[in-house]
């Protein structure tokens, strides 16, 4: 058993992904403190407060029991805001039928509490992040698999932290693509605030992917080959 702990201020996001279960967590839940304006950031480090004191608000000690083989996932407010149903243009009633009445985000009653609110979101972003850009490639790969009689090498498995991490930054990359035309064709423009035109968030993106377990022989046997390798290049330009 391993236990991931961390202490967050701001509003990037960690999440855990369980490999049995096949069910992802956001482990920061709630830390944006204004669901639905992203310019808040919920707290700052740095001086911003009254003596130049650091804006903690919303710092926060976390941990989570994890299992070999699980993963986690660190990221900015540049990639997990391309998660989030608002700024891919989507309507309210499109992640709740009960919110078709609702013409826009901009527009929500206040009735509605925000921890619901919150709630409807992460729901969808969870369920994006765990379907489509953390097991997605699975079933390209078992295809692979049945046609060349091959497996691939667990480096290369679909769930590894480097193409977990390639298929975040290239959604980013998707999801952004016509606001950054946009903005290469009006440069001195500023982009128009409309999501359902120009999906989206551009913003600082950081995507860390860790994979849960024991490395340390690994890690050790590689710097003893790469050691030796030295050593050996060594030699044989002394001699």
């Amino acid at each position: 058993m391993f236990a991931w702990v961390s202490v967050t201020v701001g509003d990037c996001k960690s999440y855990h992904y369980s490999q049995n279960t096949r069910t992802i967590l956001d482990l920061t839940e709630g830390n944006r403190q204004n669901v639905l304006d992203a310019k808040d950031p919920g707290g700052r480090l740095g001086p911003y407060v009254g003596e130049g004191l650091p804006d903690l608000r919303n710092i926060s000690l976390r941990y989570r029991l994890c299992e070999e083989g699980d993963t986690i996932l660190l990221l900015s407010d540049g990639v997990h805001d391309n998660l989030d149903p608002q700024t891919l243009g989507k309507t309210p009633g499109e992640i709740n039928s009960e919110w078709n009445p609702i013409p826009s985000w901009n527009e929500f009653p206040p009735e509605i509490p925000e921890k619901e609110l919150e709630r409807v979101k992460t729901t969808y972003m969870l369920r994006l992040l765990a379907d489509d850009l953390v097991c997605g490639g699975e079933e390209v790969q078992k295809m692979r698999n049945r046609v060349f009689s091959l497996s691939a090498p667990e480096d290369d498995s679909p769930t590894s932290p480097l193409n977990i991490t390639t298929r975040v930054m290239k959604h980013c990359l998707s999801v952004t693509a016509r606001g950054r035309e946009w903005m290469e064709q009006n440069p001195r423009e500023k982009l128009p605030s409309d999501y359902a035109a120009y999906h989206g968030k551009m913003d600082h993106a950081t995507c860390v992917t860790i994979k849960v377990g024991k490395f340390e022989n690994v890690l050790s046997n590689k710097l003893g080959r790469q050691s030796l390798s030295k050593s050996s290049t060594s030699g044989s330009q002394a001699l």
